[in-house]
């Protein structure tokens, strides 16, 4: 399993490292990217709209490759601000 991680770790570390290059080439500021909010799908937000959380959460899943908890988080936050 170590072996497996190490591997892992080594991924990351390699793809963090060409995010920083890609950053400082275009002259991105990586706080500011952090902030920046990827746009929901229309399916997403209707399925949200029509009561259908757990389809919600699945497809949201499908398209931005969250955690079961990132997408659970976000279809709830979703849910809020149209329910303002």
């Amino acid at each position: 399993m170590t072996n497996e991680s190490d591997e892992l770790t080594a991924r990351v570390a390699t793809l963090e490292g060409r995010i920083a290059y890609l950053y400082a080439r275009f002259g991105v500021d990586p706080a500011a990217a952090e902030q920046v909010e990827l746009p929901v799908p229309t399916a997403i937000l209707e399925l949200v709209r029509e009561g259908k959380e757990v389809a919600a959460i699945k497809n949201y899943r499908g398209t931005f490759g969250s955690s079961l908890g990132d997408a659970t988080r976000a279809i709830r936050g979703i849910k809020m601000e149209s329910q303002k």
